[in-house]
């Protein structure tokens, strides 16, 4: 099995990944809308997760999307209920965000639907109200549309498993 992992093309873990605003990114369980004036500078991509390092005239931030971020612990505040998404404060300029979703492979559903935390904002964008719930508004969880972004991000197993129908 180590072996035949040697040979399966690992796409690369960072890149400088120039993208800017307006317009929507779309990740894997999430959608985010990147503003006028921010730009996403780093990407950074493994198998369970993803990050995304943004610029913009208030600041830095970092979007992680994972499969496997941890729950709720004592210092986790709720501070909003939304429809699609309940929404932590988890310390100095962080936030999670917690919602009901089905893991998927190729876009297809593995399992019954997991209420968790699948993102994650934190930077120094967020030091300041109003600008912290600005930005929080502007992620959405669930799957994305295709057809809405001007950048996608893909990640995960699906670049070492094959699609059935391959």
């Amino acid at each position: 099995m180590i072996a035949l992992l040697a040979f399966l093309p690992i796409p690369p873990a960072s890149q400088s990944a120039e993208t800017t605003g307006p317009g929507t990114l779309c990740l894997k369980y999430s959608s985010f809308a990147l503003a006028p004036g921010e730009r996403v500078t780093k990407r950074d991509l493994g198998i369970e997760s993803m990050q995304l390092e943004i610029d913009g005239p208030h600041g830095r931030y970092t979007i992680t999307e994972s499969e496997l971020m941890g729950g709720p612990n004592d210092r986790d505040r709720l501070i909003e209920t939304r429809q699609d998404a309940k929404i932590y404060a988890r310390g100095h300029s962080a936030y999670a965000f917690r919602a009901k979703l089905a893991f998927s492979l190729h876009g297809a559903a593995l399992a019954e639907p997991t209420d968790q935390f699948y993102v994650s904002i934190r930077g120094s964008g967020l030091d300041r109200e109003p600008g912290a719930r600005q930005i929080l508004s502007r992620a959405k969880l669930g799957t994305p549309a295709a057809e809405n972004c001007i950048m996608r991000y893909h990640y995960g197993w699906e670049f070492f498993l094959p699609a059935e129908s391959e």
